[in-house]
């Protein structure tokens, strides 16, 4: 039997459409339609993304008659899952429809206490004008005022163009009743309407339209032209009071506000170090909680909990009051739903496999804090062909690799498992992946980043000489380099996970065939490690070996 039949999706042909990465925006295109939907069908609604979407939903029903809607803080480290979650949430709010009829919750497996707080949620948006979502992601280092940010995203998510002046012109237009037959006319011009909108100030195509919509609007073309720069100018900021007047009239467009939530990704990278956008993000924050007649959902992420060691982010905790936390444990289980996922009828074949070569399993990586343990029983058939201990030796080698902490845990470990399942479909069952596979996939950031220096990596690609032996020396120098990565942060601390580039930690951590490895990777290893020293590409420390 082959691996890639043991799967509820077939590895050899599945796709990970997102590529492990969710962003917060609204989709337009058919790829990005295609990717939401993707999304939803994959959405795990187990553990922390669970509890999170049950305490932001009952919070939201609960207050929407106080004086304050309280807002929600969704944080975790880089790639744990912050944007997929925000994302969904933001399409399971309104229920999305799709072009054949399917809807976001019909989609989404959803815990049926979840199911019941949508629905009250729908029952309450009948009775005050309807739900919306707007949704998108603060960008890092811009500066862009809090206010025009967050209102562009709420411009776009009515249909409305993102840039003031624009939306406002068009808001002008649909409240004079002449927004048609402008648009007609541009059309008719040969022009597409929301581009010519760029030109706002010296399009005479617009100007045109809206003499011939409306004589009165001024005297002649140049006039025209002069009233629509006084009329909408460019701003570069705006007073709290006149942002909330904005956001009230775009959602409400004349009547009462519908049930709204805002969720705007990466609020962490947008203040930085800036004292001052703090202060505007609190500003802002507490104005859409507390003005919007309590109708207003806002939801901010960031990589750190507000509740943690960072001055600027502690002053938002009285502004975010609805924590959630994600934590590995949501990793892991999204791994296992969306790519590691089993067919019922073939978890005992792979359970009888992996029971008769339990000595090889067991004996991998003993002594060490990440040794196979009893616990590893209740998920060693989920995770399969990724033996429980290499899942744990893959955590602490995307935490030493990934300094600035962006590459690591969920959208990360999703492509990596994806890819070694994918890779691994058409061998026999009982044939694992190696841990050194996780070197290939990181190679490219690592050269890019510098961590791996380019004659380091030149010297490890080139003992590839064809040979078998070639192969596995260049196996084994990859593998050397990420054990010094974790071993050069962690050793002789408390985080010492006490592995260490000994022959058999290296065998250990190579064998795939369960079967047939383990005892031809104990004899040939010890041998191509003398040759690499002998040649000067490794240096021999007691029993460890480092490049």
């Amino acid at each position: 039997m082959k691996n890639r039949q043991l799967f509820q999706r077939d590895p050899a042909v599945s796709k990970l459409l997102n590529d492990g990465v969710a962003a917060v925006r609204e989709a337009a295109s058919d790829k990005e339609i295609e990717t939401l939907r993707y999304e939803l069908e994959h959405f795990v609604c187990e553990g922390q993304y669970q509890d999170g979407l049950i305490r932001i939903l009952e919070s939201y029903l609960g207050n929407v008659n106080s004086t304050t809607q309280p807002a929600a803080w969704v944080s975790g480290f880089y790639g744990s899952g912050k944007s997929h979650l925000l994302k969904v949430f933001r399409h399971l709010w309104v229920d999305t429809r799709f072009a054949d009829g399917a809807t976001a919750r019909g989609l989404a497996r959803l815990p049926q206490e979840v199911q019941d707080l949508l629905r009250e949620l729908d029952t309450l948006g009948k009775r005050s004008g309807g739900l919306h979502a707007a949704s998108g992601t603060l960008p890092s280092g811009g500066g862009e005022s809090v206010r025009l940010t967050v209102l562009s995203i709420i411009l776009a998510s009515k249909g409305l163009p993102e840039a003031l002046p624009q939306a406002q012109f068009c808001m002008w237009l649909q409240k004079n009743g002449i927004f048609n037959r402008v648009k007609a006319a541009v059309e008719a011009a040969g022009k597409e309407f929301f581009g010519e909108l760029h030109d706002l100030y010296v399009s005479p195509i617009l100007a045109r339209a809206v003499l011939d919509a409306d004589p009165d609007f001024a005297a002649d073309l140049k006039q025209a032209r002069a009233a629509l720069r006084s009329q909408f100018p460019l701003v570069g900021d705006l007073s709290t009071g006149e942002f909330i007047r904005l956001v009230r009239e775009v959602l409400s467009l004349g009547k009462e506000i519908p049930c709204t939530t805002i969720v705007l990704d990466e609020i962490q990278l947008f203040i930085g170090n800036d004292p001052g956008r703090s202060a505007d993000v609190q500003e802002v924050a507490e104005a859409l909680c507390k003005q919007l007649d309590s109708r207003v959902l806002l939801i901010g992420a960031g990589q750190t909990a507000l509740a943690g060691n960072m001055p600027l982010l502690q002053r938002l905790t009285g502004r975010f009051t609805i924590p959630v936390e994600l934590s590995d444990s949501d990793v892991e289980t999204v791994t296992r739903r969306v790519v590691l996922a089993k067919k019922a009828d073939k978890r005992k074949a792979i359970e009888d496999t992996l029971n008769a070569h339990a000595g090889e399993i067991d004996r991998q990586l003993a002594g060490t804090r990440i040794a196979a343990c009893t616990e590893d029983r209740d998920i060693i058939v989920d995770d399969y062909p990724l033996l429980p201990v290499r899942r744990r030796f893959w955590e602490h080698v995307l935490r030493a690799v990934d300094v600035p902490g962006t590459a690591s845990q969920l959208r990360t470990q999703l492509k990596i498992v994806h890819e070694a399942v994918r890779q691994t479909a058409e061998d026999s069952l009982g044939t694992v992946v190696p841990a050194d596979f996780i070197f290939e996939q990181l190679h490219p950031d690592l050269l890019k980043s510098g961590m791996l220096l380019r004659e380091i990596d030149e010297t490890i690609r080139n003992l590839d000489d064809g040979t078998d032996d070639g192969r596995l020396a260049q196996r084994l120098c990859g593998l050397i380099f990420l054990i010094r990565e974790i071993n050069k942060k962690t050793r002789g601390t408390f985080a010492d996970i006490g592995v260490r580039a000994t022959p058999e930690t290296l065998a250990d951590l190579l064998v795939s065939d369960l079967s047939n490895d383990g005892t031809q990777l104990r004899k040939d290893i010890p041998r191509i490690l003398k040759k690499l020293v002998d040649a000067g590409t490794l240096i021999k420390l007691d029993e460890e070996y480092s490049l």
